[in-house]
């Protein structure tokens, strides 16, 4: 029972249809990626708007899947508040809610892999564009920017180069991503 509906379940499923798995999808439209591969509309809920946090459409997937008491996401980015709702309605998350939280923030999720004992590659927050200046000479360019939250598959970053005007891309660019 999949909270998202795009390539990595559309993957999954026919895998759990093999080894006789119901999959419930909470998807967004028919032309969500894993369409093609439901075995028709009743397999999941659609939620208006592509709002995760719609209360009927998460009541009504919570009411499917009922029997199963468990859900799992297969994107990171997914509301903490949807999961906190299905949990409400008696659903248990995998991973849990926590745990998405904290990998939504780049930040948080390099000091828990620290604290876990990993080595994340080198990073710096940056929050003003004096501290881009100041982290961009230090790291010596070309190096990679990224947003705290959001990015996914090479959106909310950009290569930052010597000869970029890194004032215009600031107030440009990256102005568009909401700080964390």
């Amino acid at each position: 029972w999949c909270v998202w509906d795009g390539q990595l379940i559309r993957l999954a499923l026919p895998a759990a249809h093999d080894l006789w798995l119901d999959i419930k999808v909470l998807w967004t439209s028919p032309t969500a990626s894993v369409f093609r591969v439901l075995d028709s509309v009743k397999d999941g809920i659609i939620v208006p708007n592509k709002d995760y946090q719609d209360d009927a459409s998460l009541q009504q997937f919570a009411e499917l899947v009922w029997f199963a008491n468990l859900v799992t996401t297969e994107w990171e980015n997914i509301p903490v508040k949807t999961l906190k709702r299905l949990e409400k309605l008696g659903l248990v998350a995998r991973p849990n809610t926590r745990a998405v939280g904290l990998i939504q923030d780049r930040l948080t999720e390099k000091a828990l892999a620290s604290s876990s004992g990993w080595t994340p590659v080198p990073h710096k927050p940056v929050d003003t564009y004096e501290e881009l200046m100041t982290y961009v000479d230090s790291l010596q360019p070309p190096c990679i920017l990224k947003t705290r939250r959001e990015g996914y598959d090479g959106k909310g970053q950009w290569r930052i180069t010597e000869d970029m005007d890194l004032e215009v891309f600031w107030k440009k660019e990256f102005s568009k991503w909401s700080p964390p």
